[in-house]
Order: structure tokens, then C-alpha cells, then sequence
């Protein structure tokens, strides 16, 4: 059994005549590791303290970010002052603050863990989809942009809690078998949007 930790930080910079605009919360976030379909999570990617108080066995810490910035091969393009914006958006799980206890390190609950990092990118996927819609850099698309990423991150932290309490946290093996197949299915519609 084990919970997950929800760090969703909108990451936003929009260059415009050499002023660089911010907005988001920047903090060490320690090592990190990009979702990747050819690198799975191991064990070894756990390296945060566990917390003895928790009940479950393990820890997935993960963040979406995102950012976005002028194009500036492409300005004037589609009209005069007209400038592009292009989104990047990271799915990234956190080494230091992603945890296992001792003795929990088992194939199934890995396969668990994974899938908990899999929806991540699922939503981070979603959200390239919907901002690949939004290319003109003016304020009324950037509010446009935090609120699709708003709204994705609050339906990925939903999703998680479902697939937890469907699986009870892994231990239900034919319902994490349905979950597992479920998420392999939106990242496989959603390919044309992933990072690699």
C-alpha cells in the first residue's frame, strides 16, 4: 500500500523584446528523472527517506511543468506583430522525495508505482495536446495556458486517487491489471505528443 504526492508547478516564461516574464514557484527539486518509454522506474529510483508514519510502502513523487516562449523564427508570420508561442511541458519523478520501505520491494508493487508515473504522463501528454491549440503570445492565451494546466492537474490528482483506491494501492492484482492496460492505452492514442 502507499500514496503519492501530488507536486504540479506551472512553469511559465514568455520572452518579449528581451523581458523575460515568470510566473510559478522555483525550488530545488533535487534529482530528477524525465519519463521515458524506454526507462522504466527501478528500485534504485527511490532514494527519499521513507516516512514511518505512513501506512503505505512506497512513494511515487512526481511534477508536471510547464513553460512557454516566443518564437522568434517565427514572428511576424501570420501577420504584422503577430508572435508564436511554444510550450514545452516536463513529466518528471523526483529521486530524492520518491521512497520505499524495507522489505516492500516487489515486482507487483513496482509495476504499481510505474503506472502512477505512466498516468503523469498521460496528463502531461494531454496538456501538450491542448497547448499545441494555443500559439498566439498575447495575455489572454497565457491565462488560457494555466488554466488548461490547472484543470489537467487537478483531473491527473483525481485519476490517481481512483487508481489507488481501485487497486487498493496494488494489492487487487485483476484490477491493477485493468488500470495498467487502461493508462497503456491513453499513452499509446496520445503518442504524437510525447516528448521523446
Amino acid at each position: 500500500m502507499r500514496s503519492t504526492r501530488y507536486y504540479f508547478k506551472s512553469v511559465v516564461s514568455i520572452v518579449f523584446l528581451g523581458l523575460i516574464m515568470s510566473f510559478g514557484l522555483f525550488q530545488d527539486e533535487g534529482k530528477t528523472i524525465a519519463w521515458s518509454e524506454n526507462r522504466p522506474l527501478k528500485w534504485e529510483d527511490f532514494q527519499g527517506p521513507p516516512a514511518d508514519d505512513s501506512p503505505y510502502k512506497a512513494l511515487t513523487d512526481y511534477r508536471i511543468t510547464f513553460k512557454g516562449s516566443i518564437n522568434p523564427n517565427n514572428y511576424g508570420k501570420k501577420g504584422p506583430n503577430v508572435q508564436e508561442t511554444v510550450y514545452e511541458v516536463d513529466c518528471m519523478f523526483n529521486i530524492d522525495r520518491s521512497w520505499v520501505k524495507e522489505g516492500a520491494r516487489t515486482e507487483e508493487l513496482l509495476k504499481h508505482e510505474q503506472v502512477h508515473f505512466d498516468i503523469a504522463e498521460w496528463h502531461a501528454r494531454t496538456l501538450r495536446k491542448e497547448l499545441d491549440k494555443l500559439k498566439t503570445a498575447d495575455p489572454k492565451t497565457q491565462k488560457l495556458a494555466t488554466k488548461l494546466f490547472q484543470d489537467i492537474s487537478r483531473d491527473c490528482r483525481r485519476l490517481q486517487e481512483q487508481y489507488d483506491s481501485n487497486t487498493d494501492h496494488g494489492v487487487k492484482p485483476d484490477q491493477q491489471e485493468e488500470w495498467s492496460g487502461r493508462v497503456a492505452k491513453e499513452l499509446k492514442k496520445l503518442s504524437k505528443y510525447a516528448k521523446e
